[in-house]
């Protein structure tokens, strides 16, 4: 904790917290780079693509050319939609979306790392860039890095027990991980986890309602 106060102190110096700032910036901007130009380079995502290609012909659910429709529903519908707005073709639809997921992950990871520490938020953020996996799974096409996004997003609403509401978005948040990626699912492993830090008074009822939102949540949308 000494450790954890001396840290910050010696971030909120004004010359430091500018240069560690400057520093950061150019990193995430070097990093973000190798998402462009957008390549699809990875089987599965082509895959995908492909299916919310023929998706947006024939409608909702699994047709001849999608990949395990039963394990990716959410991947393959996003990527159709986003195609159908924007009117990019399906393959850099998904490229986009896994670059949007991976600038979601960073940030929800990095505010939760600074929460649980805790830590100031460059040096958490700094910590999240230092896995060349975070950026890298924004520069291709997968449903990993859009169920990551969303799993990251619940753990930051439960990191601080403020009320059912909270609980009630971190539940949905859950079930769209598992909509996107089914196996995302074992995000409520750690949600159980940060429920029982929040008070153990709490965290029955909480779990309760968290598992019960997310349960009915996915189960409406895949069957």
């Amino acid at each position: 904790m000494a450790r954890s106060v001396a840290l910050r102190h010696s971030v909120r110096h004004p010359y430091l917290r500018a240069v560690l700032i400057s520093s950061l910036a150019l990193l995430a901007l070097y990093l973000a780079s190798g998402a462009w130009p957008p390549v699809p380079v990875f089987g599965d995502g082509i895959a995908i693509a492909n299916g919310a290609e023929e998706i947006k012909r024939s409608g909702l659910g699994p047709n001849p050319l999608t990949y395990w429709y039963s394990q990716h529903p959410g991947a393959h519908v996003m990527t159709a939609a986003v195609s159908m707005v924007t009117g990019l073709d399906t393959v850099r639809s998904f490229l986009l979306l896994a670059f949007l997921g991976a600038l979601m992950t960073v940030a929800c990871a990095t505010i939760l790392i600074a929460r649980l520490l805790p830590a100031p938020w460059p040096v958490a953020l700094l910590a999240v860039l230092l896995f060349q996996e975070v950026a890298v799974s924004g520069y291709f096409g997968n449903s990993t890095v859009l169920a990551s996004g969303f799993a990251c997003a619940a753990l930051v609403l439960l990191a601080e027990p403020r009320g059912s509401l909270r609980d009630v978005a971190a539940g949905l948040a859950i079930a769209a991980a598992g909509i996107m990626r089914l196996d995302a699912v074992v995000t409520v492993a750690a949600a159980a986890v940060l429920i029982l830090m929040g008070g153990r008074h709490r965290a029955l009822p909480r779990l309760v309602l968290v598992g019960a939102v997310a349960g009915v949540a996915l189960a409406a949308s895949l069957y």
